[in-house]
């Protein structure tokens, strides 16, 4: 039996007394696996996607406009695409340059692979190999790595020295390839080492909005029964140690329980008035047992490199920057795991306050922009469909269904104005209803969930009974 997947994308009428909230874009890319947002797009987001089941496939890169169209005017109808090996792994950083072209950073085994786009959405065959560079990753590389406006690549590292004692260090290469002779030694810089002969190891690195480079990882236990602690080294844009940061240009974050073991950082992210935030997990023991717990931990420093504490959500973007207090509305059911530095989506900076998001469904990728407050901003969505104040239990909206049967499905429900046969594969509108307390909330701008109980017929197949995943409203 093919899957039914329902998302509801809606506007307010035209010239309503009051507004709600608008929509978001569905893309139908049928074989994503990855989904992620490029940095610094401004108004026009660009998603990243790859099938990570294919030997050897292709990484896809659309431009929607403000309003959540495809911008015609990037690539082919929006969107250009081009083959990645399959030893392409983790996530890509992808950012747009100064220049308008947009670089995207994989990790290729050993190898940095860089991708150039250029402004017309084409690739830049003036770049490496038809567009595409391969860069030897530095020995002890960490991953992600941080994309500069030039095309520079700030790559977190761990250095070993002659007593065998393990450190932090960035290495910065040029869009070249080469190594950054104007920052640290050969384009190398050390971070200050911690006291007491205690290793660290590096994971994470960013650069913040006022230049300087910040690291992240973990350091060894201090002595033995203690738990790992988080440490973040501040270095100035030369790659010199910032001595204006914590004790030396390295702060050590005690970890706040004390049976922690085997500790992760995740996402790094620097806010616009000098502080940062560290996320990531660690395992602790499970009473009783041989097995670990994941518990996720989030550490706060602020401009000096002091423990701090705000309140609110974090949310780290694909800028390397940190929104505080940020809670955003979750359009595709996933909970808050689903939005924040998980992986399971993607966050970037829209025009002022505004946020992006992707997160990916079966077949099919959603894009939503977010207003400071955490509500969808208005005029943007592909599709909008309209409502006016009709009676309880009339059509209020329409919905956008889409199949991934082989053969299409037939759909009916309590909530469906009328039966639809999707075809496979395919999108279609249908009519929803909803009550006069759902239209009274969505006209507040605020989230109404609805779960309609469907009817799916495979041609050929058995009558069988499914239930939509998240119709939102909202």
């Amino acid at each position: 039996m093919g899957t039914l997947m329902l998302a509801l994308v809606i506007a307010p009428a035209a010239g309503a007394a009051t507004r709600g909230a608008h929509g978001s874009v569905l893309l139908h890319l049928p074989g994503t696996r990855l989904a992620t947002l490029a940095g610094h797009a401004g108004d026009r987001p660009v998603l990243v996607t790859r099938d990570l089941d294919a030997p050897a496939t292709q990484l896809t890169l659309t431009r929607l406009r403000s309003d959540g169209r495809p911008d015609a005017a990037f690539g082919i109808g929006g969107t250009v695409s081009t083959r990645v090996p399959a030893t392409f792994e983790s996530t890509p950083i992808a950012r747009e340059l100064d220049d308008g072209a947009i670089l995207v950073v994989g990790r290729s085994r050993s190898d940095l692979l860089l991708i150039r786009i250029s402004p017309a959405g084409a690739l830049d065959t003036a770049f490496g190999s038809g567009g595409q560079r391969r860069v030897g990753l530095p020995a002890s590389a960490g991953w992600p790595v941080f994309v500069d406006g030039d095309g520079g690549v700030l790559v977190p590292r761990t250095l070993t020295g002659a007593d065998g004692r393990r450190g932090m260090a960035v290495t910065r290469l040029r869009s070249d390839g080469a190594a950054d002779d104007a920052f640290g030694t050969a384009g190398t810089a050390a971070a200050p080492e911690a006291q007491g002969g205690v290793s660290t190891d590096a994971s994470a690195v960013v650069r913040d909005l006022a230049g300087r480079v910040l690291v992240a990882g973990v350091a060894d236990a201090p002595n033995p029964g203690a738990p790992p602690r988080v440490a973040v080294a501040r270095l100035g844009a030369d790659g010199r140690p910032d001595q204006a940061w914590a004790h030396g240009a390295l702060a050590l974050q005690d970890h706040p329980s004390p049976r922690a073991e085997r500790l992760l950082v995740a996402a790094l992210g620097a806010d616009s008035a000098g502080g940062a935030a560290v996320s990531g997990a660690y395992g602790e023991p499970s009473p009783g047992s041989h097995y670990f717990s994941t518990v996720p931990f989030t550490f706060q420093l602020d401009a000096a490199g002091a423990p701090a504490s705000s309140p609110g959500a974090l949310t780290f973007l694909a800028e390397g920057t940190l929104r505080r207090g940020l809670r955003l509305l979750d359009p595709l059911g996933l909970g808050a795991a689903g939005l924040d530095a998980s992986g399971t989506g993607a966050l970037a900076e829209g025009p002022g306050d505004d946020v992006f998001a992707a997160a990916r469904g079966t077949g099919f990728v959603e894009v939503a922009r977010y207003s400071a407050a955490g509500r969808f901003a208005r005029g943007f969505g592909r599709d909008l469909a309209r409502f006016a104040a009709a009676p309880a239990g009339r059509t209020a909206l329409r919905a956008t269904c889409t199949t991934e049967a082989r053969r299409g499905c037939r759909m009916s429900g309590s909530c469906l104005a009328r039966p639809a046969t999707v075809p496979a594969g395919e999108s279609r509108l249908v009519a929803v209803r909803l009550s006069r307390a759902q239209r009274s909330r969505v006209a507040a701008g605020h989230a109404v969930r609805l779960s309609c109980s469907t009817t799916a017929l495979e041609t050929g197949g058995p009558r069988s009974q499914v239930t939509a995943a998240s119709i939102r409203v909202g």
